[in-house]
């Protein structure tokens, strides 16, 4: 992508997606059933590294946080890097720090299962995982499921420790994350038909700052977008999911296009663009 760039930089364009590539643990199991293992596995993680097994800063950039970019009540946090400061940004992993939380945790040497699925880039998401997991002490493996398969991570029963994913916005809205997998009522344990939450994750002082940045959506967006953040931080911060980057979009037009414009819900407006005679 470096050199297409180098080579055509007038006909590629990057534009940033709102979407994430994460990590997701069952907070009902052990080890992640301890916070403090989910937080080290995000210290741990050097997502340089990820983002270069995604192809390069061009297809993706590391984050910390559930909300992407571009999406109300963003704001740059990460607590989960080495010198953690107010430009919320993902500075490198602490391993050092990140083995200490597992010490404390008693957990270490422990036999963890990732369930990856075959659609990319899940499996290099798992691959990732484990490898972060194996360098905190872990007995990592990894265990390739079909599509349908992964469904069963929705089962408490089968007690899956951790999976992979990614997801992207339907609309610009905030709720698309958090309403969607975090709240108390996003799944029904021994029912996976009812659930949307493979963490089963749970925190009633975060549903109620849910409650609070949906009631205000209507009446004051700016607000809501405060409140937001706050439940942004919050998650974050509970590590249900360990998110490890957002992706980018690519374009690559001809030399003839101009008037290229771009929405990140909608792609390449194509009713903009126009077409040169001749070069």
């Amino acid at each position: 992508m470096t050199g297409l760039i180098a080579r055509f930089p007038a006909q590629v364009h990057v534009n940033p997606l709102p979407a994430i590539v994460f990590t997701a643990f069952n907070t009902r199991v052990a080890p992640f059933n301890d916070p403090r293992v989910r937080r080290a596995f995000s210290l741990a993680a050097d997502r340089s590294s990820f983002v270069a097994m995604l192809g390069g800063p061009d297809l993706a950039t590391p984050t910390c946080q559930i909300l992407p970019p571009g999406i109300p009540g963003y704001q740059p946090y990460c607590p989960f890097t080495t010198d953690p400061g107010a430009s919320g940004a993902w500075v490198g992993p602490d391993l050092t720090a990140a083995r200490q939380l597992v010490a404390a945790s008693g957990t270490s040497g422990m036999r963890v299962t990732v369930w990856s699925d075959d659609f990319a880039p899940d499996p290099t998401t798992g691959a990732f995982t484990v490898s972060v997991l194996r360098e905190l002490g872990y007995r990592a493996t990894l265990h390739i499921a079909s599509s349908e398969a992964m469904g069963a991570v929705n089962d408490s029963r089968r007690q899956i420790q951790a999976t992979d994913g990614q997801w992207g916005a339907d609309y610009p809205s905030a709720s698309d994350f958090f309403d969607q997998f975090f709240r108390c009522s996003s799944f029904r344990l021994a029912d996976p038909a009812d659930t949307r939450n493979g963490s089963f994750f749970c925190d009633p002082a975060i549903d109620r700052l849910m409650n609070l940045a949906d009631a205000q959506q209507t009446t004051n967006p700016a607000q809501a977008a405060t409140t937001w953040a706050t439940v942004d931080k919050a998650v974050t911060f509970a590590a249900p999911w360990v998110p490890l980057a957002n992706l980018n979009n690519v374009d690559f037009l001809s030399a003839r296009v101009t008037n290229y414009q771009y929405n990140p819900f909608f792609g390449i407006l194509l009713d903009q663009l126009q077409i040169r005679r001749s070069l």
